[in-house]
């Protein structure tokens, strides 16, 4: 993993509070930011978006999925999960890894 921007959940005295900021406590990241974001970063990575990989569960996630290689609804919610071409419906993101043929015993080195 080369980089990555995403909003913030708040923690307050080691207590997560339910509220979420932005990167870096700045303003939350809508759909056109996240696709933005990841535009930048490929940019900055030297990398096409075709290569990039992104994951979300809601409506303000689809912009960004759409443009990745490889975007998927990471328990999503029934749009997003109707619209993504990869989902991930169980387990936690270390699911995503089995996108790659490299993580699949009889190919690993």
């Amino acid at each position: 993993m080369h980089g990555y921007l995403c909003n913030q959940l708040v923690v307050k005295d080691g207590v997560i509070t339910g509220e979420v900021t932005g990167p870096g406590g700045g303003e939350i990241l809508d759909a056109d930011g996240k696709r933005r974001a990841l535009e930048m970063l490929s940019m900055l990575h030297g990398i096409d978006r075709s290569q990039a990989i992104c994951g979300g569960d809601g409506a303000n996630d689809l912009e960004m999925i759409k443009v990745a290689g490889i975007g998927f609804a990471f328990h999503g919610k029934p749009l997003v999960a109707q619209t993504a071409k990869y989902r991930v419906n169980h387990l936690g993101l270390d699911a995503v890894i089995n996108f790659f043929v490299e993580a699949w015993p009889q190919y690993a080195a």
